[in-house]
């Protein structure tokens, strides 16, 4: 679980992905998800 700035990222090993999250409005946003 990774926090920067605004930025919230978090690497799940269970499924081999990373969900990176954007804090907007006190709401987190899926902008990405890798593998």
């Amino acid at each position: 679980l990774y926090l920067y700035k605004d930025i919230l990222a978090v690497l799940s090993v269970q499924h081999q992905t990373i969900h990176i999250f954007q804090i907007l409005d006190g709401m987190f946003i899926n902008v990405r998800t890798i593998g």
